[in-house]
């Protein structure tokens, strides 16, 4: 949506209305409010060559200030190369040069306080530019594909860095972001390909989504020590508290041991690491958000560890070298199309005696997987549930594994889980599985009792031919379910499961 209206304002913005009091000299002017002021504007011809913008105009025996740049003025002006504007200008309006692809140099006036949205977006032609003192914000799409900028000098008078101000700046090779700035905004930086460094001062109390996204370049991100929300380790992005990991940088190559206090990441935070080739994981991460490894093309496995629950849109979407991937069984969410295109992927580790439910509306988790030849692991006992559920029935091979490790990490709180754990308790069989806690369950008559729930936790059961009985959130510490007798089921609540036999 981003690009669709982006592409509307860039069409917009190409239609000059011809709407002047006078020519002078080349320039096409209009008359402001006030008495005795004039803005630059379009007119019949494109500007071209260099233009030199008067402090003040006589016509007609008056004599004008000219305060202002209208808005489009000087945009999609092939031709025009440079142009020079007196410190009598204090506001230029959005999009002003725009789209002028020879556009090589513009000399900004100390009396502008704002950089406007657009301003020099798509000046393809434009390597530097001194930003003045007096300028406080850097508006939305200011800079956007401006593909040859080199450098740009932003003051310390600038506080806010707005939504894609410099994104697409392909051979932007460094930025000094100034200890005044307060926000930085939503892909700021994005696809700043040549971009190798980035500190961040301690001024900055938000860094807006994706900021570095696709910087292929980057090897480190610095946060100054004083900063109160943000920090760096090892020039990795985090929040102040090291539980969020916002962005490793996408020129990282090489294994990557995740500090163990991160509990969540941040969607995108390893995008496009193209040279990362193995990641070990907190033991205590319980989310990946979307698109976490979208097209890291060096990793070949991933051993998620047992504290995950969630995992986002896309993660894996484009890893078209990844062979193996174990999933724990404390993940109760794969979002959509999260393994697509993973062509080479040989083998799926599941851990879950339950499936976990995926969207039958939307039918692309696995797209692009070769599941005539890629194996579906599953637990002991588990094969026809999995057979039996939308989605995970594609796949041509599903073989139950008789016990396994769920590795994680390899930490000290690794969990090794046996392939059963049978307990008799009168009429009821209790195959406790795949789980370090075993749910505490009890039988009544046809009744199961399960105990110890948290208010809101998602209990579900199911019959061994993998068909739903009930699926609901707690709503007291004690759930009770009347079930047929001489049947087997799973019942699953949270990341622990249970075979029962009535």
């Amino acid at each position: 949506m981003k690009r669709i209206l982006l592409l509307f304002t860039l069409l917009l913005a190409t239609i000059h209305i011809w709407a002047f009091d006078f020519e002078k000299d080349g320039i096409y002017y209009d008359k402001f409010y006030a008495p005795n002021q004039l803005g630059v504007t379009s007119g019949t011809n494109k500007y071209s060559g260099s233009v030199i913008i008067p402090a003040s105009v006589v016509y007609n025996n008056v004599t004008y200030s000219v305060t202002y740049i209208s808005g489009s003025t000087f945009s999609n002006c092939p031709e025009l190369i440079s142009v020079t504007i007196p410190n009598t200008v204090t506001s230029i309006g959005e999009w002003a040069f725009g789209g002028s692809i020879a556009l090589t140099s513009v000399s900004l006036p100390n009396s502008i306080t704002s950089i406007s949205q657009y301003t020099f977006s798509g000046c393809k032609g434009l390597e530097s530019l001194i930003i003045p003192n007096s300028v406080t914000n850097i508006g939305k799409y200011a800079f956007y594909a401006c593909t040859k900028l080199i450098s740009v000098s932003i003051p310390n008078s600038v506080t806010n860095i707005d939504h894609w101000a410099f994104s697409g700046c392909s051979s932007l090779a460094t930025i000094a972001i100034p200890n005044s700035v307060v926000t930085i905004g939503m892909e700021a930086f994005e696809n700043c390909y040549g971009l190798t460094s980035v500190k961040i001062p301690a001024s900055v109390t938000d860094i807006g989504w994706y900021t570095f996204s696709f910087c292929t370049a980057l090897t480190s991100i610095n946060v100054d020590v004083k900063n109160k929300n943000y920090k760096s380790y090892k020039g990795v992005l985090f929040n102040k508290d090291m539980t969020s990991l916002i962005k490793l940088p996408e020129g990282f190559s090489g294994s990557y041991k995740m500090p163990n206090t991160v509990l969540e990441m941040s969607d995108l935070s390893i995008a496009s690491c193209k040279n990362l080739t193995s990641i070990t994981f907190s033991n205590k991460l319980n989310r990946i958000r979307d698109a976490v490894f979208i097209h890291c093309t060096g990793l070949t496995s991933i051993n998620l560890p047992s504290s995950i629950t969630s995992i986002g849109y896309s993660a894996f979407n484009g890893c078209v070298n990844l062979i193996s991937i174990n999933i724990p069984n404390s993940v109760t969410y794969l979002g959509n199309t999260t393994f697509q295109d993973c062509i080479n992927l040989k083998s799926i580790h599941a851990r879950s005696v339950v499936p976990v439910q995926l969207d039958n509306q939307r039918y692309n988790t696995f797209i692009g997987v070769p599941l005539d030849s890629c194996i579906l692991y599953v637990p002991k006992g588990s094969k026809t549930v999995y057979e039996n559920t939308p989605q995970w029935w594609d796949f041509s091979t599903i073989v139950e594994e008789e016990t396994f490790v769920d590795e994680g990490n390899s930490t000290d709180d690794e969990t090794i889980v046996d392939d059963e754990d049978i307990v008799d308790e009168g009429n009821i069989t209790c195959l406790q599985t795949v789980t370090a806690t075993k749910l505490d369950i009890s039988v009544i008559g046809d009744k199961v009792q399960i105990s110890n729930l948290k208010v809101g936790e998602l209990v579900q059961v199911y019959t061994s031919n993998g068909e739903m009985v009930l699926s609901e959130k707690a709503t007291n510490a004690t759930c009770e379910i009347q079930l047929s007798k001489n049947k087997m089921y799973i019942i699953k609540s949270g990341s622990k499961y249970a075979k029962i036999i009535l």
